[in-house]
């Protein structure tokens, strides 16, 4: 029979076995040819740990060199995106972000995107920034609010930072 102190140091020598932000592990499959997510079911988001193969309706993917990092929602896949050496521990850049567009659902590059911060639309993590295209921007702040909106050039890490903050 195993006393209290062993099985306490059996769960810290398994949980120093898991991933921590700096050590990433990029998604088993990347995205596909045209861009398409596939999160599989072991994968996870770097930054909460959440399987973004549960979250098909908000995740997200960074890709940085060869490797793909699926997250839960588009304010995880922000935070990587701005530090991936923080979030990701990738030594390269990361060269592409795919979200997903609001309406159509659509897995599309965040250069062509709108996001929203301030809406009532909630992700894994409760609200998130939306990703809309700019000619149905006015249609989804009609229903859903959002008075923050920013091109992916237009934002920052210190400003998706304070925006994340405000959200909650």
């Amino acid at each position: 029979m195993l006393s209290r102190m062993t099985l306490s140091i059996v769960v810290v020598v398994a949980a120093c076995d898991s991933p921590t932000p700096r050590e990433a592990i990029p998604a088993e499959v990347g995205i596909g040819p045209t861009g398409e997510l596939r999160p599989g079911p072991h994968d996870r988001c770097p930054l909460c740990a959440m399987a973004p193969a549960n979250h098909l309706k908000t995740a997200a993917a960074v890709v940085a060199g060869s490797n793909t990092y699926y997250t839960c929602g588009n304010g995880c896949a922000l935070k990587a995106w701005f530090r991936p050496k923080a979030h990701l521990g990738a030594s390269v850049s990361p060269t592409r972000l795919v979200v997903q567009d609001y309406f159509s659902g659509d897995d599309v590059d965040a250069a062509e995107m709108v996001f929203v911060f301030g809406s009532d639309v909630l992700g894994p993590m409760g609200p998130m920034p939306v990703a809309v295209r700019p000619d149905e921007l006015e249609t989804f702040q009609k229903r859903h609010g959002g008075t923050k909106t920013f091109r992916l050039a237009e934002l920052t890490a210190e400003k998706i930072d304070s925006l994340l903050r405000k959200n909650k």
